[in-house]
């Protein structure tokens, strides 16, 4: 039915590691759009926000994570898919690339680009994307470099 709002739920994981500098770089995924995403995906029946989070990093990356835990962070938008409003939820953890182990990217992305936090809110498109990285960032920097 058109004009009926419709709702979807995402989750994933904004994955960084630690620089040959000591500096963390995240990972953001190239979209065949030309704009730069983190690894995420529908949530499926049965699963959890976390368990899907893990599995689309492992399908859109190639990479396992360690999810560092107490950082979660939700984000509502809305969009339009086909005549349909749909309210997109979206919900990120923060995880650690396991030895600096480089991404395999599936067919949905054309790249991946490993970046510092200044340079990377300086090439996001979106100010949600922005946002999500400075939570993640502060947050990690409460931790130490870990």
């Amino acid at each position: 039915m058109k004009n009926e709002l419709s709702n979807e739920m995402s989750s994933g994981i904004m994955v960084y590691r630690i620089g040959q500098d000591g500096k963390r770089e995240y990972l953001f995924l190239v979209r065949k759009e030309g704009f730069l995403d983190f690894p995420k995906g529908h949530i499926e029946e049965g699963e959890t926000e976390m368990t899907a989070a893990r599995r689309e990093t492992l399908e859109e990356t190639g990479m396992n994570v360690d999810i560092i835990p107490g950082f979660r962070h939700e984000m509502d938008y809305l969009f339009s898919h086909r005549d349909q409003k749909v309210k997109k939820t979206v919900v990120m953890f923060a995880g650690r690339a396991l030895d600096n182990e480089s991404p395999t990217i599936s067919h949905e992305h054309v790249g991946f680009v490993w970046m510092k936090y200044e340079d990377a809110m300086k090439s996001l498109t979106y100010d949600n994307q922005r946002k999500m990285l400075e939570e993640v960032d502060r947050f990690l920097e409460s931790l130490g470099n870990s």
